[in-house]
């Protein structure tokens, strides 16, 4: 399998997938590079774009706001630390309600 097949089969995967993934930029304003379809349909939205506009695009404001600071913590440690870790939060759907 060349490195096309390779990407063409991650992508499949991450928009097939029964619960969801993304991307985003951890420092700077923390704007979302990539939304898998399966994540903004989990949440309740019709498509990436509303999903994105409901959130200002930002990673930080799809975090519930009961879990802002320790989200924004995890970032600052994950940036410092150059590793990546494992971190639980609550995300709001398009409802408004929360999802964990």
């Amino acid at each position: 399998m060349n490195e096309k097949e390779e990407l063409m089969m991650l992508r499949d995967m991450l928009e097939h997938m029964p619960g969801g993934a993304f991307t985003y930029e951890a420092e700077g304003d923390q704007r979302f590079i990539y939304v898998s379809p399966s994540l903004y349909k989990l949440l309740g939205y019709k498509d990436e774009e509303s999903f994105l506009k409901s959130v200002n695009y930002s990673f930080i404001d799809f975090v519930h706001p009961d879990d802002f600071e320790k989200i924004q913590q995890e970032i600052d440690d994950q940036i410092s630390q150059s590793d990546i870790d494992f971190c639980e939060y609550r995300v709001k759907k398009a409802d408004g309600a929360a999802k964990s």
